[in-house]
Order: structure tokens, then C-alpha cells, then sequence
């Protein structure tokens, strides 16, 4: 949800932010929702915004490295629980910056896990299509779960590395 939140920020405050690294942002879901249940969720929002549901992350896909899982699954902060308003603002904010990335005014740096069962790689890959600036880059590591820094030592070298050389070549 970072990568969502990262570029709605610089949707809105262009002037800020001179470059975006993205890892695996929210631009979609890898799990379409039932109508039934989008429909009910935007129902209950206005009704009742604080009902939560489970959100059914399976967290073993998160990363290959099983500390990582363990860790996150561990994590007194974490829990399951998702509102229905925080629902229906996530679908919003999706929506607002898929629609916007043509707006997009600074450099960015797209890195997307080939093998998320968190979030719609083709959208992500959509919206950079889209996004007009010239110095834009896009990664994908093929067989990466969606924590693409998290991922056990040997494989996140090489996103970290990308990433590396891409802040290189804005110094």
C-alpha cells in the first residue's frame, strides 16, 4: 500500500518530490473482489463505515524468506481487519491515481515482484505506460513475492541494486 500512497502524495504535491521509487504499488489487486462483496462493501461504508472484515492476506506470500513471513505474522501491530470505509477509500485512492498518471512530473522508478499475490502487476505496468515523463524505468523480478526487499538475501540483490544505480544516475 506504500507505492499507492506514495504516488497519490505526488499526484498532489508535484513540487515536492523530485523522483519516485515505487515497489509493487497498489494499482490493483491480484484477487478480484466479487461484485457481491464491492457492492455490499460500499453499502456498509456509508452504513456502517467501521464494520471490519478479515482481508484475507495470505501472508506466506510475502516473501520467499520465512522471517520475513514469521515476523510480519508475528507483529503485535499487524492484524487482519480491514474496515468497510477503509475498503471503499482504497478502491477510491486506486482509482484516482490510475486515472491521474498521465499527470505524473517527475522521474520514476517502477519495481514490480513477477510473482505478487498482492497486487495486479499489469496494472502497474498499465499505468506506466500512461505516466508521460521520459525518465521513467520499470523492473520486474521474475518468481519475487510481493516484498521485493524483503525477499531472502539472494534475491533481493538484485531489486536493490536496480534501485541502487537508478539513485546513482540522478545524482
Amino acid at each position: 500500500m506504500g507505492g499507492l500512497i506514495v504516488l497519490y502524495f505526488v499526484l498532489q504535491h508535484p513540487d515536492l518530490v523530485d523522483g519516485v521509487i515505487v515497489s509493487s504499488p497498489a494499482l490493483g489487486l491480484a484477487v478480484k473482489v466479487p461484485i457481491v462483496k464491492r457492492l455490499l462493501g460500499n453499502l456498509m461504508s456509508k452504513l456502517l463505515p467501521s464494520l471490519t472484515m478479515s482481508n484475507g492476506l495470505d501472508v506466506s506470500m510475502l516473501s520467499h524468506d520465512k522471517e520475513v513471513v514469521r515476523a510480519y505474522a508475528d507483529d503485535p501491530l499487524v492484524h487482519d481487519r480491514v474496515s468497510t470505509r477503509w475498503f471503499t477509500e482504497f478502491l477510491r485512492a486506486m482509482h484516482t491515481v490510475n486515472s491521474s498518471a498521465e499527470e505524473l512530473k517527475t522521474s520514476i522508478l517502477m519495481q514490480l515482484a513477477g510473482n505478487d499475490h498482492l497486487t495486479d502487476m499489469n496494472a502497474a505496468k498499465r499505468f506506466l505506460e500512461r505516466v508521460k515523463v521520459k525518465d521513467k524505468a520499470l523492473d520486474v523480478y521474475d518468481g519475487l513475492y510481493h516484498e521485493i526487499y524483503n525477499e531472502r538475501e539472494e534475491l533481493r540483490m538484485k531489486p536493490l541494486g536496480d534501485l541502487a544505480n537508478w539513485l546513482r544516475l540522478r545524482q
